[in-house]
């Protein structure tokens, strides 16, 4: 059961427990968020909320059993992430040799995908642990998916659309089979040469949907435009705003996001916060800014109690996400807080 299920009830704040979460934005007098719904409420949060006189919240409301239940779901997302690899494997292997594949391989791994849709903590948990870098073409694919499939449940897209969207993204770099693997695995600089053949990968992958006759158009052009960017700057026709459809909209952020928090052959992860600072300078002309905002705003809260390794090689759990600067987390480091913001020397490498 994800939270969109679960009954809600108000409680006092000083009854609440660090087992609680918000079900509602925590607004100040001027309509600005202080806390923002979903969030795990911690003694940093409580101190900060009655600093504001708040005295209520309104929290879910857990069943008894809901933790015996957490770690069975839990276990259920990851056999089933286990599951979809092997499966795509298969799917990519079979294109790759010139055999036919059946539309269903597609659609089971899509449906399995949108059937979390309503667990969201457990997907975010989920994708920020499964980061192995031997089957980074498989994971990619798939994390890519769930991303995309968040992002679509975020903007209250129709189900078809969700779909559209997994779909699109469990397809995007389907083209890169049609190229050397030398090239896709190289540790030094491409040539230029190299980078405008990588750079056609989604043009292969497009006439590749094309030639199985049965993948619904919305979802071809979501592959081939993956790479394209609203500003125009993007490959491989350099289209640009409405010209690009929704569902590469939302892939482009799944793709980039999923690929720098990702352990490379040739690079190691950064950490989701430096990609949030990615996303809101230079990728503010790039990137839809509604589905930007969407991801950003929503994914950011997940990450409040995570344990994280610093620049400075200590270890912190982070305590708040200000959701006017959610690049920069509050951080409780042995004895002390540590607001990113004011910290210009210091950030998160990566979450452990």
């Amino acid at each position: 059961m994800g939270y969109w299920d679960m009954r809600k009830k108000y409680v006092l704040l000083r009854d609440c427990s660090e087992m609680d979460v918000l079900a509602e934005d925590i607004l100040n007098n001027y309509g600005l968020p202080l806390v923002v719904k979903n969030t795990n409420i911690n003694s940093f949060i409580k101190e900060r909320l009655e600093q504001f006189n708040v005295e209520r919240v309104l929290i879910y409301e857990f069943e008894s059993d809901i933790f015996c239940n957490d770690i069975s779901e839990r276990n259920e997302i990851y056999e089933q992430y286990k599951t979809n690899i092997d499966c795509l494997k298969d799917l990519l292997n079979k294109l790759s040799s010139g055999k036919e594949i059946e539309k269903k391989m597609i659609t089971n791994i899509s449906d399995s995908i949108y059937s979390w849709q309503d667990d969201q903590e457990k997907v975010i948990s989920m994708l920020t642990k499964v980061k192995s870098a031997d089957v980074y073409t498989y994971t990619h694919c798939l994390n890519t998916a769930f991303y995309s499939m968040l992002i679509a449940k975020w903007l209250r897209l129709s189900q078809e659309d969700i779909k559209k969207a997994i779909q699109s993204a469990l397809l995007h770099d389907v083209g890169k089979i049609k190229i050397d693997t030398e090239i896709l695995n190289k540790k030094g600089s491409l040539t230029d040469e190299e980078y405008n053949e990588i750079k056609n990968h989604s043009l292969y992958g497009y006439e590749i949907l094309k030639t199985m006759g049965n993948i619904d158009i919305d979802v071809m052009n979501g592959v081939l435009h993956h790479h394209e960017r609203i500003d125009g700057s993007g490959y491989p026709f350099g289209i640009k705003g409405n010209k690009i459809n929704i569902f590469s909209k939302i892939v482009s952020i799944a793709d980039v996001y999923d690929a720098m928090i990702s352990d490379r052959v040739y690079k190691r992860r950064t950490s989701p916060f430096e990609v949030f600072k990615l996303f809101l300078t230079t990728g503010i002309g790039a990137f839809d800014p509604s589905i930007l905002d969407a991801f950003i705003n929503n994914i950011s809260v997940y990450y409040t109690g995570s344990n994280v390794w610093l620049n400075n090689e200590k270890t912190g759990e982070i305590v708040f996400i200000p959701p006017y600067d959610v690049s920069n987390p509050i951080i409780h480091v042995e004895s002390e807080y540590i607001d990113l913001s004011l910290q210009s020397d210091m950030k998160i490498v990566c979450i452990i």
